[in-house]
């Protein structure tokens, strides 16, 4: 494997591209433990802001049901010009107070009297709801599951956050190893270099050994840069996946014990128990559950207390009594009511129809969480698999290492024996980098895939607990 793939391997692809630029030479650069990227993760990403406030609004609705049960008090004013050829005057109905009074005036025959007479309207009253035929209920549902569903997306985003976390510092952290591996190959060359020299100047080698050791010099210096290049990038990434404003955020050296894994049928089960994915998804089931029951009993008998008081005035010739003051301009006549009202629409097709949409959107988003429950198996089962496999190759990767640490050291000796030439002890340090690099990325796929494991079982185990912020 080259440097090349390596770094862009270690750069975790699936985090999100983020802008990022070098921090000046000579500038410190924070290193963290991954507790500490986490908890900073926890207070400062933009993605966790916003469900924040979702969670909030959604809390802020739950109470607003139950305000159906307080009295509602409003007043009206009118004055308008009206015909009074009808048997009785009416004044306009205000959705805030129920007017219950009228003012009779004599019937005229014919064409009647076309001239417009003066009315006037001042009132107050108040409602209060005795029986909502299940309305309030249903709509408490509706409001509770769809606060289910937020915090549920809001510990799905933040577990979704804190493995980008995850995968970032352990990138730097392998970063942080492959330079070292680059420099201390660079360093190995080096002194290689300079025996080979050394020969040279004596006569006991050709100069196209040195000319060679020298472009193998070159080559690993390039290495160097890249591993540098690498460490940069990691870094970037590291700061983005905790929405830090820094360019760059190192990875503190600190030890790092992988947990036991849980077999395979326990780690299912704990997916599928503690899944916030799904939570929301059935929360989203049991809120479309209570629309549907809200429209439902929106075709049920409500009941409701009305009182209030008024005074009014019109100017029309009353069938019997006095003719009101200053032509009806003046609403002089008080009023008092009070009564219990029934409203019961019997049949509704428009809200007939918003039934059958609700329950269609129902079907819909049960199959849905059927299928997420299916998916969330099939995650789960992968990165199990991932995780044996990643810890399976470790150990025949630290003795193909050890081997090739082994076989550069002899060559090592060969060549300051003058029993080895070049090509032998290139070669043997080719193997011993590409050995480095090999465990160093092992370490890093063992790290991660136990890191995805974990969030497919909506479980943190490198030092912050999965709960929504």
């Amino acid at each position: 494997m080259s440097w090349k793939h390596l770094l862009s391997f270690c750069a975790v692809a699936s985090l999100p591209t983020a802008a990022w630029a070098q921090a000046p030479a000579g500038a410190a650069v924070e290193a963290v433990s991954l507790e500490h990227a986490l908890t900073y993760a926890r207070t400062h990403h933009v993605d966790l802001a916003v469900v924040k406030a979702r969670v909030a609004a959604a809390r802020s609705d739950i109470d607003v049901p139950h305000t159906r049960w307080q009295p509602t008090v409003g007043a009206t004013a009118q004055a308008f010009a009206y015909t009074a050829n009808n048997t009785t005057a009416s004044y306009v109905g205000s959705p805030e107070v129920d007017v219950a009074r009228i003012s009779s005036t004599r019937t005229v025959a014919g064409v009647g009297n076309l001239a417009p007479e003066p009315a006037t309207l001042l009132a107050i009253g108040v409602r209060q709801l005795i029986y909502d035929g299940g309305l309030t209920a249903a709509e408490q549902a509706l409001t509770d599951a769809v606060l289910r569903a937020e915090t549920a997306s809001a510990r799905s985003t933040w577990l979704d956050v804190s493995l980008q976390v995850e995968e970032s510092w352990f990138a730097v952290r392998t970063a942080h190893r492959l330079l070292a591996a680059a420099e201390q190959a660079r360093t190995r060359q080096g002194a290689h270099r300079d025996l080979v020299n050394a020969f040279v100047q004596k006569k006991l080698r050709p100069v196209a050994d040195l000319t060679r050791e020298d472009a193998l010099l070159a080559r690993y210096d390039v290495d160097v840069l890249q591993a540098q290049a690498g460490l940069t990038v990691t870094r970037a990434l590291l700061a983005a996946a905790m929405g830090s404003e820094a360019d760059e955020v190192d990875a503190a050296e600190s030890p790092l014990t992988l947990p036991p894994s849980p077999s395979l049928e326990l780690a299912v089960q704990r997916a599928i128990r503690q899944s916030p994915r799904l939570q929301a998804a059935a929360a989203r089931l049991e809120a479309q559950q209570a629309q549907t029951q809200l429209e439902e009993v929106k075709r049920h008998p409500q009941v409701h207390a009305t009182a209030g008081v008024s005074g009014q005035a019109g100017g029309a010739t009353p069938s019997s009594g006095s003719a009101a003051a200053l032509g009806g301009w003046l609403p002089e006549v008080p009023n008092w009511f009070a009564g219990v009202v029934l409203n019961w629409p019997i049949y509704d097709g428009h809200q007939n129809a918003l039934i059958a949409s609700a329950s269609a959107r129902e079907a819909v988003l049960a199959r849905e969480v059927e299928a997420l429950r299916e998916a969330r198996r099939v995650a789960v089962r992968r990165a199990w698999s991932d995780v044996q496999a990643a810890l399976e190759q470790l150990p025949a990767i630290q003795k193909a290492r050890d081997a090739a640490q082994l076989n550069a050291t002899q060559a090592d000796a060969r060549l300051h024996a003058g029993l080895a030439n070049g090509l032998e002890v290139v070669d043997a340090e080719t193997r011993l980098a590409e050995a480095d690099i090999l465990i160093a990325t092992a370490d890093f796929r063992a790290a991660r895939a136990r890191a995805i494991l974990a969030r497919t079982m909506a479980e943190d185990w490198y030092g912050s607990e999965a709960t929504a912020p």
